[in-house]
């Protein structure tokens, strides 16, 4: 496993995550990627990212995200203005993408940090109130 990766999975079940090696194809090209899971926290992955590791967790959207698209991307604006170290955006058409990029070298006590904020920075955003109806009422996609 890459070292970066390999360090960050050591450190997850501090926080009470699980973290497992998985392969994926990107664009033609293999990858590894940890499929990260907690009891009652949302799912993300983590992937190598330029000199770093991206964190990524999906969470579905309803219909109105279709039907007000400009409204769901205002919201969006003012959860960014509100995000430390995490950042949201649409992916496709059902998705809503929070995620957060976590830069080499790796350091436990910095890694934690960065992962704290980005937890708090998803409570918030999901306790926008503005947010609530574009929520599908599925739960975490996990990534």
């Amino acid at each position: 496993m890459e070292p970066l990766l390999e360090s960050i999975a050591n450190d997850l079940p501090v926080f009470g995550y699980t973290a497992a090696s998985q392969k994926q194809d990107l664009d033609g090209h293999e990858i590894e990627i940890l499929v990260c899971t907690h009891p009652t926290k949302p799912h993300f992955w983590v992937m190598p990212l330029g000199e770093g590791a991206f964190f990524r967790a999906l969470f579905r959207l309803g219909q109105r995200a279709e039907t007000d698209a400009a409204g769901l991307l205002g919201v969006l604006n003012d959860c960014n203005t509100r995000c430390i170290a995490a950042r949201c955006f649409r992916l496709g058409t059902k998705n809503l993408a929070i995620g957060g990029w976590y830069p080499r070298p790796y350091d436990r006590t910095g890694f934690g940090v960065f992962f704290e904020q980005c937890q708090q920075d998803m409570r918030m955003v999901f306790g926008l109130e503005g947010l609530r109806p574009y929520y599908s009422s599925g739960d975490s996609e996990g990534a």
